[in-house]
């Protein structure tokens, strides 16, 4: 789609406009798909835009607080990939060369808005360049550090 082009997208529900009159591609209302699937305010989806011009929506899955899990799935990547792998469906998500670095994948989620997954990609960096699982560092409780406090 090119700068001011329109079109009309065939769907379940009938056709669904796309309009690039503006600083970005706008949609017209979805209103209807929300409604027929009992979609609340708050759900994270997909807007789909096949080849073959049609449209439908898709709702992403809850989140499981992995951070590599949850950006996979605000990408619309299935989980359980290695990191190399994980690194280039990042990059091809946001139309980056696939061997960019990581850095240059965090900044263009950052520079899309998309902090979510920058932040993310920021916390499993070093996965994503080495393969090597990150070490989290367990903090024992300390009772008399507890007994101190009260």
């Amino acid at each position: 789609m090119a700068y001011g082009d329109k079109l009309q997208l065939a769907s379940e529900l009938g056709d669904q406009s796309i309009n690039w009159t503006g600083t970005q591609p706008a949609f017209g209302t979805i209103r209807r798909f929300l409604l027929k699937d009992d979609i609340s305010a708050d759900t994270e989806v997909f807007l789909r835009i096949r080849d073959d011009r049609s449209f439908d929506i898709e709702v992403i899955g809850e989140l499981s607080g992995d951070p590599l899990a949850d950006a996979l799935a605000l990408i619309g990547v299935p989980s359980g990939i290695a990191a190399e792998e994980a690194r280039r469906a990042f990059a091809a998500a946001i139309q980056l060369p696939e061997d960019s670095p990581v850095v240059s994948i965090i900044g263009g989620y950052r520079d899309r808005g998309e902090s979510d997954v920058a932040d993310s990609l920021t916390t499993m960096r070093h996965y994503l360049e080495t393969g090597e699982p990150i070490e989290r560092e367990a903090k024992a409780t300390d009772v008399h550090g507890i007994l101190d406090l009260l």
